[in-house]
């Protein structure tokens, strides 16, 4: 019994963090990804130059996650989506399996590990998802262990052995994803500190074969090269890339990742005033990786992986302290609170896979049109070229994806919709035949004047100003995307039957102003009525034909 009541706790926590990595995958660069993977397969080789796009066809393409996307393939292969769903959920598991032991080395009982790694699982908003960066955070925590095991314990093997090992790591970890020199981070500060204490220079030579390790992978120095560009071009990044944004108290999501950064700087504050025990090392990673991590959301996972060990090590120090445990239970009791409310919803439908942000509906439609609508220049949202490129290639090349290639191309794109003018000139640019946008309630207010001589305003569609009619067509529209083509680039008769002049998003007041007006017959609306439910959701297509027959006759 006593057993029981010493490991109920435990297992309690770390079903709960098991829960938390039950969540959906959301993330639509996976599948650029297993483009990338299957060009692999169908090539034998890695990919050096880019051929998913019209605009960046030939460009020189570093993929630093080769590695990580041959195993995406092989688990989507087996599985589809739900593969994929079971090799994050493997991702995360196997990272909360090493943190585990990690909290062990500080001396926590099983409740305190169980709930550090259920706090660690909360704080993981920006990995929760199919990354090759989960495949970073499995290798981040098994250094961390080792060089945790070393302070404490002192080295397990000669200097040759772990010099040649950590060059090992480091190449296998280059291959996978391009997230080792945090790792690189992590080894200096142990590097720095394993000198001032034992005047032992082996954890430098480590980091010397580490650095030179990482360069073992396809590109060479190119690697390092395309990580220097990344961080000059963050903060420009950062206006149009929400993960490349600061980390906001304001994001309930980040809620955990504030709570968990304040309560392990605490906990390390009360240790160094009580006894002086806080090491080099985890006062120098708690400080760096949380100064990132405000700066750059995607950081936050590092942040939280680091403040978890250290408020642990920190906190070891008050073990027997009366104010310890309900300090404990009251922290369990928080992220219950958060997992009801924020965790317990989504998971309350169990799917491996969430496709609020990929446009299936219109990958199905222009499946169908591959005739008449394949190889046309597409303009489409950044975070959709993925998907697009992997449903329809090759028949059609994309314009951006989420590849660090098409960064340059963004800040044109972005500062294009700032005006119908702008925006009609930047497409006129790119000799762009085919758009694709994302779905949003942009409403522009109109003057009309009825038959009756009455004026009246309608508030009608931001795109009928941005791709107006005369030139582009509307062909295809749904819940979450909409389809335009150039008139010009398409054959009279196939418009005729796909345009959608009437029944249009967000457009129905005027659609059913013009049947009361005269301008457009019942048998007209309802023939778009009927298109537009071809493609739509059951539920969409049941709302408009509800719709069609609530209209005056």
């Amino acid at each position: 019994m006593a057993g029981f009541r010493r490991w109920m706790p435990a297992a309690l926590s770390a079903a709960l963090a098991a829960a938390c990595f039950g969540l959906p995958l959301s993330n639509p660069d996976v599948f650029w990804h297993l483009s990338a993977a299957r060009w692999m397969l169908a090539h034998g080789a890695v990919p050096r130059v880019d051929w998913l796009s019209w605009t960046m066809s030939g460009a020189p393409w570093a993929d630093f996650e080769w590695l990580s996307q041959l195993v995406f393939q092989g688990f989507h292969a087996l599985g589809g989506m739900r593969g994929l769903w079971v090799l994050k959920f493997l991702q995360l598991s196997c990272a909360a399996a090493l943190l585990w032991p990690i909290l062990g080395l500080y001396g926590a009982a099983p409740a305190a590990r169980g709930l550090g790694i259920f706090l660690w699982a909360l704080g993981l908003t920006t990995a929760n998802d199919l990354r090759p960066e989960g495949f970073s955070l499995v290798f981040f925590l098994a250094l961390w262990l080792l060089l945790e095991r070393r302070r404490l314990r002192g080295p397990s093997r000669g200097p040759r052995a772990e010099i040649l090992g950590c060059a090992a790591f480091f190449a296998f970890w280059a291959n996978l994803h391009a997230g080792f020199p945090y790792g690189l981070l992590l080894l200096a500060l142990h590097a720095a500190g394993d000198a001032r204490r034992r005047r032992s220079w082996t954890l430098g030579y480590c980091l010397l074969a580490a650095a030179a390790g990482a360069l073992l992978n396809p590109y060479g120095t190119r690697v390092y090269g395309v990580l220097l560009e990344h961080a000059g071009a963050r903060e420009a990044l950062s206006s149009y890339i929400r993960e490349w944004q600061g980390s906001s108290v304001e994001t309930p999501w980040l809620w955990p990742f504030w709570a968990l950064l304040a309560g392990s700087f605490a906990a390390a504050l009360a240790r160094f005033l009580k006894d002086r025990a806080l090491p080099f090392e985890h006062l120098a990673a708690l400080l760096l990786f949380a100064l990132a991590a405000s700066g750059h959301a995607r950081m936050t996972v590092y942040s939280v992986t680091v403040a978890i060990p250290i408020a642990a090590a920190a906190l070891g120090g008050f073990a027997g302290s009366r104010w310890l445990r309900p300090a404990l239970a009251a922290v369990w009791a928080s992220g219950v609170l958060f997992f009801a409310v924020k965790l317990a919803p989504p998971l309350s439908r169990p799917r491996a896979f969430l496709p609020d942000y990929v446009p299936v509906g219109l990958g199905r439609f222009l499946d169908a049109e591959r005739a008449p609508l394949g190889r046309l220049r597409l303009v489409n949202p950044w975070h959709w070229g993925g998907y697009i490129g992997w449903r329809l290639a090759p028949d059609y090349p994309i314009f951006v994806d989420g590849r660090y290639i098409f960064h340059e191309r963004l800040a044109p794109m972005y500062a294009a919709n700032r005006s119908p003018e702008l925006y009609r000139a930047w497409l006129d640019g790119l000799g762009a035949q085919l758009v694709i946008l994302e779905r949003t309630s942009q409403l522009v207010p109109m003057p009309v004047t009825l038959k009756d001589g009455t004026k009246t305003q309608l508030w009608r569609p931001f795109y009928l100003f941005y791709l107006p009619k005369r030139d582009w067509a509307l062909v295809y529209w749904d819940a979450r995307a909409s389809a335009f083509v150039r008139r010009a680039a398409v054959r009279p008769a196939w418009l005729k039957e796909r345009e959608f002049s009437l029944f249009r998003p967000d457009d129905l007041i005027a659609a059913a102003r013009m049947l009361a007006e005269g301008h457009a017959t019942r048998a007209a609306l309802a023939g778009e009525v009927e298109r537009f439910s071809r493609w739509a959701e059951p539920g969409d297509a049941a709302a408009a034909r509800a719709w069609l027959k609530g209209l005056p006759r």
